[in-house]
């Protein structure tokens, strides 16, 4: 029976090892996170539950991913949405989709190397993972490019070449008293690109218990600010909030996150990568730009590859 590692449990990589047959191959999945979702994630936060990378998950891919009955969804924000939010927040989905595949979280991959036909993993504690005959990379692809530039030059210098990812602050942010705004208000505005009214998600809604939102910054304001501090940026997106929406509240909590690679503004344009020895696999929604959509279609593809060569 083969080694597979798979770098990343996302959409992608959890898509990936759901797609391979338990008796072609030992799969395991390592992740720097504490819980598999990748940017697809929820936080508790003072008592509350922000979705605070995508806002819900696309309701087309219900229907393809081999996720439980038992998970409870809502259409959000109404019912004609093309969304949904499982309870619990969006993370949940990707955990219940993770059950029977075997984890490593907190458990960042730090270097990737090759020993004649197998591939090793050095992990941040300097510890090393040895002979694993196939590695899957679907990490972002700046740091994908990263983890393989000793192993496959080209495909790491093709990446850096043609793939272009943008940050992204988010703002986490709790008032005491009940603003009333849509469920998904985009906004037009240099500093904000939407804001999502939390509270109004399944098991969150509330009459008075305050109210509390995701504000996502624009991706050029994002750039520009990449390096500021999240105390500036909370700061700064506050007074926005005020100053522009022309409201009175009280600050609860407020807290400030940045993605680093949120979105794609170049894709590769392929389903995935592979190298000459047939091996190494890089894979991802960068590969194709759109999200969680990509994630799982360039996920489905290499691990229906995968699966058939292991056969």
């Amino acid at each position: 029976m083969r080694n597979i590692a798979i770098i990343g449990s996302g959409f992608c990589g959890v898509s990936i090892a759901k797609k391979i047959n338990p008796g072609f191959a030992d799969v395991v999945i390592y992740d720097k996170g504490k819980r598999p979702g990748g940017r697809v994630s929820s936080k508790t936060f003072s008592n509350r539950t922000y979705d605070y990378g995508p806002a819900f998950i696309p309701s087309s891919l219900a229907k393809d991913l081999p996720v439980e009955e038992s998970i409870e969804r809502q259409l959000w924000p109404n019912e004609a949405s093309n969304s949904f939010i499982p309870f619990g927040g969006v993370s949940s989905f990707t955990e219940q989709l993770a059950n029977g595949i075997k984890s490593y979280q907190d458990c960042q991959v730090i270097e990737c190397l090759r020993k004649e036909q197998t591939f090793s993993l050095v992990l941040k504690e300097n510890s090393v993972v040895e002979d694993i005959d196939i590695l899957v990379v679907t990490a972002p692809s700046e740091q994908s490019a990263e983890l393989i530039k000793d192993i496959s030059p080209n495909l790491s210098h093709e990446i850096r070449q043609t793939v272009r990812m943008a940050p992204t602050w988010v703002v986490l942010l709790e008032a005491q008293q009940i603003i009333k705004l849509d469920p998904l208000l985009k906004v037009n505005s240099e500093i904000v690109k939407n804001i999502r009214s939390e509270h109004t998600k399944l098991g969150r809604r509330s009459d008075n218990g305050g109210s509390w939102f995701v504000i996502e910054c624009s991706d050029q304001w994002s750039q520009t600010n990449v390096e500021k501090p999240p105390e500036w940026v909370k700061e700064t997106i506050i007074n926005w909030f005020r100053n522009d929406l022309a409201l009175d509240f009280s600050v609860s909590a407020v807290t400030a996150h940045r993605w680093r690679y949120a979105s794609t503004k170049l894709p590769l344009s392929k389903d995935f990568l592979r190298d000459a020895s047939g091996d190494l696999w890089i894979a991802g929604d960068w590969c194709l730009g759109n999200g969680i959509v990509s994630a799982v279609r360039s996920g489905k593809v290499v691990g229906d590859k995968i699966n058939s060569e292991l056969k």
